[in-house]
């Protein structure tokens, strides 16, 4: 009944890790910042991938134009240009958007695919030049703005797939470890209740 007990904690044991080695987390990246005055943007993307998998950038850009005494309907931004561009891991990537329109908290929205082919860096850069001002009035104000972001590291083998690897080692060493214990346990078993056999077969 011990044996028993015993094989049964270390099958439930094995389960459990395997679990928990099955589990991968896969984290995200979100920078948040500004484009000169009025301008905010999130861009959002995995802080790491593997080489020749595809990478996913989500990007938003809000106007952030906003005086409580004016009516939101009264103020916008005039965007010239807008530009994004990404490069790195043998990625070349750009886009950009001219002449939009955007009143107080309307937002451009966007989201592209890159897949890197070598490790490294994938880094993008942001730059907008928009006009300011509220209509009805003759006052109109320039902003220009620029940012530099790492997006995202590219890799052959990515951090969570290097951590399953060394618990999967984990889970095997710990399911040795316990096979050893219940066959040094089952040898000692028999080996006590041996003798007492014998003695009984001789005493017939």
């Amino acid at each position: 009944m011990k044996l028993k007990r015993e094989v049964l904690i270390t099958v439930l044991l094995a389960m459990f890790l395997s679990s928990s080695v099955l589990c991968g987390n896969a984290n995200a990246r979100e920078t948040v910042g500004s484009l000169g005055e009025y301008l905010n943007f999130t861009i959002s993307a995995p802080e790491e991938a593997k080489m020749g998998e595809s990478v996913v950038v989500n990007m938003t850009f809000t106007d952030a134009y906003d005086f409580v005494d004016v009516s939101p309907r009264d103020y916008f931004i005039s965007i010239e240009k807008l530009a994004v561009s990404f490069d790195g891991a043998n990625i070349t990537f750009s886009k950009a958007w001219r002449n939009v329109k955007l009143r107080s908290w309307e937002s451009v929205n966007d989201s592209i695919t890159l897949t890197p082919s070598t490790q490294g860096l994938i880094g993008g850069v942001l730059s907008a030049e928009y006009n300011y001002t509220y209509e009805g009035s003759s006052t109109v104000g320039h902003s220009f703005g620029a940012f530099y972001l790492g997006i995202t590291n590219v890799r052959t083998s990515t951090y969570d797939e290097l951590l399953n690897s060394n618990n999967l080692l984990y889970a095997l060493l710990y399911i040795l470890v316990l096979t050893t214990i219940v066959l040094i346990a089952t040898t000692i078993y028999f080996a006590r209740r041996g003798p007492k056999l014998e003695r009984k077969y001789w005493a017939r």
